[in-house]
């Protein structure tokens, strides 16, 4: 227990400020959310929850949904993410080993053609500058891919920033999937940087070697489990307008 930073589930407030909700047009912290729910408004006019606690075989869920025909703020891609801020208390740790476990269900998405991060870890980034998550778990159509990345410049970009891993594996549907995730994140060879990851209980990860980005003075990384569809490069496939996620907890 005394190594848990963050815990987030239905119906447990606290620490909630140290876990904030990201979906669309709300950024906030779970404990500022009203009535632990959250709408948007979609481009026909209509009003339609996208986050929000549910009742799935007797237990109380997180489900977060995207949808194609939110609106969007300029710049932005449909999201609905539960995030661990980058703050004391909450975010990753570097250059020493820690575990991140969630656990989520997915409806079936294959037969489509586009992308969707489910869970990522990105670096609080101060300095405006675009990067990529260092971490990312990509669903597309019934196969998902884990992705790891590196850039050991002190002030990195996403030209010198490059793929060290990427894993693929069948996309798990209709059923209830724990990710466990244990790592050491860093840049440097010397401190034995590696990830491993599991779906339920089967090792699916097995990757030994640096990556991650530089932190910024006074910065963090941390943690984002949701529906995150970026648009460059990536239109959404219309054959299910739809994304929704239900995740059941995340330490």
């Amino acid at each position: 227990p005394n190594d848990v930073l963050s815990y987030a589930a239905p119906g447990v407030l606290f620490p909630a400020r140290n876990i904030g909700l990201q979906c669309q047009s709300v950024n906030a912290t779970l404990a500022d959310v009203p009535h632990r729910a959250a709408t948007v408004r979609t481009i026909d006019g209509a009003v339609e929850p996208r986050f929000g606690e549910v009742d799935v075989d007797g237990a109380r869920v997180f489900r977060l949904q995207a949808n194609a025909q939110d609106v969007l703020p300029s710049g932005t891609s449909p999201r609905c993410e539960l995030v661990s801020y980058p703050m004391p208390g909450s975010a990753l740790p570097q250059a020493e080993t820690f575990w991140f476990a969630f656990s989520f269900w997915a409806d079936d998405w294959s037969g489509t053609h586009d992308e969707q991060s489910i869970a990522q870890m990105h670096i609080q980034e101060s300095r405006n500058i675009l990067l990529n998550p260092f971490f990312a778990l990509v669903v597309r159509g019934s196969e998902m891919r884990v992705e790891l990345r590196l850039n050991e410049r002190e002030v990195p970009n996403q030209a010198t920033t490059r793929v060290v891993s990427t894993t693929r594996f069948p996309m798990p549907v209709r059923q209830w999937v724990t990710a466990v995730v244990q790592s050491r994140v860093s840049t440097e060879t010397k401190h034995a940087p590696f990830f491993r990851m599991w779906l339920n209980g089967k090792q699916v990860v097995d990757y030994t070697g640096p990556f991650g980005y530089v932190l910024p003075p006074g910065g963090y990384a941390y943690p984002k489990v949701g529906i995150y569809h970026w648009i460059a490069g990536n239109p959404w496939d219309l054959q299910v307008p739809t994304r929704a996620l239900l995740v059941g907890a995340m330490i």
